[in-house]
């Protein structure tokens, strides 16, 4: 809901950059001050006012007692490798296959390279400790890790175009009759990860006029910063 920040799932709310944010495919550092502040604010509200009228819901112990055994399970495998190593790794392949110039052959390297990294995800070995062990957080954490950059990589191979930040060496112009009119929808079906595509709502007029006057006015700056070339 676009005045609440309420999420099409009841009771999940949302702002920034996870809600699409305002500033297109190409947001420049720090130019999302401005709508967090004024959407996390109202995000926080409604929430806020959700949570007054709402009773406390019913403690579920069997989800608790499932939640408490996936958080453990890494310290009781008794043996195998340091989750700090795996870490590291994953974080330098997307930085190589998926990061600023991305083809098809890199990333599709990097979704097999990614199936790798979580098998190696689910049998690391942080040690024992619960106290001050940040292996046991890493451990927790690649699984994350793996599921977003495969979210992440799937999608930039899907997207056979350039786009703002989205560079494809291999697609290196926009395409406007598909891409530009759909977005990819990506979710998790029994542990799963899976793509598809649907058509966006066309854009409201009044913001279509005002955009094509800013793309009007941007391009006139330019060519007459270039001497009309």
């Amino acid at each position: 809901a676009p005045l609440t920040q309420e999420s099409s799932v009841p009771g999940l709310y949302a702002c920034g950059e996870v809600a699409s944010g305002l500033h297109g495919a190409n947001r420049l550092g720090g130019n999302s001050l401005s709508d967090l502040i004024v959407f996390g604010k109202r995000a926080g509200e409604h929430a806020a006012q959700r949570a007054r009228n709402l009773a406390p819901p019913p403690i579920d112990e069997d989800q608790v007692k499932a939640s408490i055994a996936t958080m453990l399970e890494p310290l009781e495998r008794g043996e195998g490798e340091n989750p700090g190593f795996i870490y590291d790794e994953m974080r330098d392949m997307m930085q190589a296959k998926v990061g600023i110039i991305r083809t098809k052959e890199e990333l599709e390297e990097a979704l097999e390279d990614l199936k790798a990294f979580r098998a190696r995800a689910d049998a690391c070995f942080p040690g024992t400790d619960r106290r001050y062990n940040s292996g046991w957080h890493q451990a927790l954490d690649l699984i994350n890790m793996a599921d977003i950059s495969t979210v992440a990589a799937l999608a930039a191979l899907t997207r056979e175009e350039s786009r703002g930040g989205h560079t494809r060496d291999d697609f290196p112009v926009p395409d406007e009759d598909h891409w530009g009119q759909h977005l990819n929808i990506v979710w998790m079906d029994d542990g799963e990860i899976k793509i598809r595509q649907e058509r966006i709502e066309p854009i409201r007029h009044d913001l279509q006029v005002s955009l094509d006057e800013v793309k009007a006015m941007i391009k006139e700056r330019a060519e007459e910063q270039g001497g009309g070339k």
